[in-house]
């Protein structure tokens, strides 16, 4: 190859890369705004689509306010998850009796 001229597979290899990454983003894209993390609102429609003598308490084991809960749900339900208090330094030397 002489000095100063490109080889001319190369930008169309590197064009391929380009618009390889381009669709690749996009594809991450719609996956992360459509589908992740998608059951909580699913769970919360489904729940309102039941009667109200099936639905009177639902305990959710996941993460704290990961749920859009009555906002989205709108019936009188009990809703329960696990305690999402912060944790200090004192209540974790304290037994049972000295926290009550």
């Amino acid at each position: 190859v002489k000095p100063g001229h490109k080889k001319k597979g190369s930008g169309r290899i590197r064009t391929c890369l380009i618009w390889s990454a381009i669709i690749l983003q996009v594809l991450i894209g719609v996956y992360f705004c459509l589908l992740h993390q998608r059951a909580p609102i699913d769970l919360m429609q489904y729940l309102r689509t039941l009667p109200d003598e099936k639905v009177q308490h639902v305990a959710l084991l996941m993460s704290c306010h990961a749920t859009p809960f009555y906002s989205s749900l709108h019936r009188n339900v009990t809703l329960s998850f696990p305690d999402c208090s912060p944790i200090n330094a004192r209540s974790l030397n304290m037994t049972e009796n000295q926290k009550l």
